[in-house]
């Protein structure tokens, strides 16, 4: 059997460890070194074909960690297990027992060697070239070194923040929500110009830009996007109170050709005239889920798009509301590999704001595949969950705002135990400085969470931002920063993303601001 390997995504899952540094502003006080490292995992997402046609069913694989792309030596010892392939896709959990050793992740390069038997063969397949670990493990290094010198340094997250003010490259710039492919980071424009920013350098000089309105006059007021790896999708939001043409188109930028020639574009409406005004959109490697909402008129149809099939053959719909009339107008998601899970915003009913989320099983996307938790039958005010993330085997939901009511509410919910029981709140951020609330996004270096407050409902926006330990997740433990101290207009966050190594917060105004996310080694 011939067998070819290619990478469609590589997630890695970063455990956690305790600190100290109670209720301290960022950089205010160094946290001591952590205490202890929970765990080394990392998952590792394939696509699996056989001379070009998809493989379904067991394989055995074996798993080897080396320090070079080709001969060099190994590292560890050699991982072997059973994968379930489906449609040539397949994840698998690496190193959950430290199969690699504990110094496994120490700074330097790392690749892995995939061997593959399935049914039928008669030996292992070495599949060729060996996969780059990417950088993301080496957070790791952070809780499990034993470096006397490394724990010593002290760990200041905003000693050298950096600014990019994207109205220097474009006066014109508008977009507040973004993704990045590693490289570079991907500004989703609320007008129609995708901005695309250098991480390696995040300097003007080298910021571009594509002007989607050349392909198609109506691709404008997009509303987050996401990357599968080779290409980028840009989520169609929605244009004033009613649905417009430019709510309705799905971009698809090929990021290895950042020009109009690789723009593809697929209308929702030749499917459904219906699906209009999406907020939000994520992939779990084979497929890109896009986040109902609507805008002025809020609707529950969740769209499903198969990626490697751009078309509308490739298109599958899922009407949340005909499971819960409360299930519409959502504000982003995520997966975390078994389940899609919508976070409520508004639903224009009874209720007016919403605290239900809805979890769709990916296996079974259909109304049989739904369940419902309600956060509002935990608390009346985890309404309005804008900023969210999924972290090992939780998922966090902090509030973000609507018409009267402002707070600094998150909950935690064990997606292992996905009732109200498994939902433990922390509240209220406020006490620790009035300025905490309204949180409109949020990332997680694994670690720590990081919330980003945004404004108001009548317009006035904040710039400050909450990292709380995930570990503890204890008030005593979140520190804070006001990045208005950074640049005037750092404020009013709509959107924030991870490379890894940074958490880059887009601000409404046009203002980035990149903060070194937790390392142990050293100052930022």
């Amino acid at each position: 059997m011939r067998t070819k390997l290619s990478l469609s995504l590589v997630v890695i899952i970063l455990l956690l460890a305790t600190v100290s540094g109670a209720n301290a502003r960022f950089g205010a006080t160094a946290p001591s070194a952590p205490q202890a490292a929970v765990g080394a995992g990392f998952t590792f997402q394939g696509q699996l074909k056989n001379a070009g046609a998809s493989v379904n069913g067991n394989c055995d694989m074996t798993f080897k960690l080396y320090d070079a792309a080709a001969t060099g030596m190994q590292i560890g010892s050699t991982i072997t297990t059973t994968v379930p392939v489906s449609n040539s896709l397949f994840t698998v959990m690496l190193n959950a027992n430290g199969e690699y050793g504990a110094n496994a992740f120490n700074g330097d390069a790392r690749w892995l060697e995939v061997s593959v038997k399935c049914a039928g063969d008669v030996a292992f397949t070495v599949l060729t070239p060996r996969q780059q670990v990417t950088a993301a493990p080496y957070a790791q290094y952070s809780v499990t070194t034993d470096s006397a010198s490394a724990l010593s340094m002290p760990y200041y997250p905003l000693m050298r923040p950096q600014v990019l003010d994207l109205r220097t490259f474009d006066p014109t710039h508008s977009g507040s929500m973004g993704f990045t492919d590693g490289r570079y980071g991907y500004i989703v424009p609320w007008n129609s110009k995708l901005v695309r920013i250098d991480l390696e350098d995040f300097i003007t000089t080298t910021v571009t830009s594509l002007d989607l309105s050349v392909v198609d006059a109506d691709l404008s007021s997009f509303r987050g996007g996401f990357t599968d790896g080779h290409y980028g999708y840009l989520v169609p939001g929605y244009n004033g109170a009613a649905p417009g043409t430019s709510g309705r188109k799905i971009v698809r930028v090929d990021l290895q050709d950042f020009s109009p020639a690789g723009i593809t574009v697929l209308n929702l409406s030749a499917v459904d005239p219906s699906l209009y005004g999406y907020t939000g959109g994520f992939t779990d490697g084979r497929y890109g889920y896009f986040v109902p909402n609507g805008g002025g008129t809020v609707h529950g149809k969740a769209v499903r798009v198969d990626l490697l099939n751009f078309t509308t053959d490739g298109v599958t719909t899922l009407d949340l509301a005909a499971v819960d009339l409360d299930l519409k107008g959502f504000y982003g998601g995520f997966t975390d590999g078994t389940y899609a899970y919508f976070s409520p915003h508004e639903n224009n009913g009874s209720n007016g704001w919403n605290g239900k989320i809805a979890r769709v099983d990916l296996r079974n996307f259909a109304p049989s595949g739904v369940t419902v938790l309600n956060l509002a039958s935990v608390d009346s005010e985890l309404v309005a969950t804008d900023a969210h993330f999924v972290a090992g085997k939780y998922a966090y939901f902090a509030t973000g705002f609507y018409p009267g009511v402002i707070h600094g509410k998150i909950a935690r919910v064990d997606l292992q135990n996905f009732t109200t029981s498994g939902v433990t709140v922390l509240s209220e951020l406020t006490t620790i400085d009035p300025g905490l609330k309204g949180f409109y996004s949020a990332v997680s270096d694994g670690r720590y969470g990081y919330f980003a407050t945004c404004c108001d409902w009548s317009g006035g926006r904040f710039g400050k931002i909450a990292r709380v330990d995930l570990a503890s997740f204890s008030l005593e433990d979140v520190v804070w920063m006001d990045a208005t101290t950074i640049h005037p207009d750092l404020k009013g966050f709509n959107g924030v993303f991870s490379d890894g190594r940074f958490a880059y917060l887009l601000a409404e105004l046009g203002v980035i601001g990149r903060i070194q996310l937790f390392s142990g080694i050293g100052t930022p």
